[in-house]
């Protein structure tokens, strides 16, 4: 791989790393609001949807879809009863779902693929 082909890369790489931790950020903010919250104003999703518009740039069809459905199990989560931090010590990790496991670990598959190239 050449000077220039190597630039280009990381500097993909680089640019899509920010926008999935930006998502990330984001998706988690929102999904920590649902514990404590009935509900949400439809201008509290613009960030995390103006995000997956970013990623469709360069994300597969899989990931897109990974994290349209990290969105739908934040909505779903609003309607949920509410908790407290009592509450969700006492739950544990067992009852408290990561709904950004999976887009992580694909995601960071697709990075790493990128690199390879």
């Amino acid at each position: 791989m050449n000077a220039a082909t190597f630039s280009a890369a990381a500097a993909l790489a680089g640019s899509a790393v920010g926008r999935l931790s930006d998502f990330i950020d984001e998706a988690s903010r929102l999904y920590t609001h649902t514990m404590t919250h009935d509900s949400a104003r439809p201008t509290d999703f613009v960030g995390v949807h103006a995000k997956i518009s970013k990623m469709r740039f360069m994300s597969s069809p899989e990931v897109i879809a990974s994290a349209e459905k990290i969105v739908s199990t934040i909505i779903e989560t609003y309607s949920k009863p509410n908790r407290d931090t009592v509450q969700m010590r006492a739950a544990g990790d067992h009852d408290i779902a990561d709904p950004l496991q999976s887009f992580s670990e694909m995601r960071r598959a697709e990075l790493r693929d990128l690199t390879l190239v």
